[in-house]
């Protein structure tokens, strides 16, 4: 069964999800570049108590700077998992999973940390 869901299907983007580039263009590499960087700094002023947090955020962060690197070398990124469970499949390389993953752990996350107090604000 799940032979029938998942394969391998070989797919280069230049562009940004459904926006396509030139090949050559940097545009794509440069908003990598910036969601990695974004990222990295709302970790650093995350409370090191909410382990859960740091976890998406690095996940997020694994997944973002994957893509950029590919997209550095190569001026592709290469999607090769295809999850035909999708209506029309789904093509993914790991990276974006990580992002994938990170997104879902982090709106987790965010739902269940605790508000503070408003008498103690």
């Amino acid at each position: 069964m799940i032979r029938d869901q998942i394969g391998v299907f070989m797919v280069r983007h230049h562009g940004l999800w459904a926006m396509e580039s030139a090949p050559g263009d940097s545009s794509a590499a440069w908003v990598g570049i910036a969601a990695t960087a974004a990222l990295f700094i709302w970790a650093c002023f995350t409370p090191a108590t909410q382990r859960s947090l740091h976890g998406a955020l690095a996940c997020m962060m694994a997944g973002a700077l994957g893509n950029t690197l590919e997209r550095l070398w190569f001026g592709y990124v290469t999607d090769w998992l295809l999850l035909r469970f999708f209506p029309g499949g789904l093509t993914v390389n790991f990276a974006d999973l990580c992002l994938t993953t990170g997104c879902l752990w982090l709106w987790v996350a965010i739902l269940r940390t605790p508000t503070k107090n408003r008498n103690e604000v």
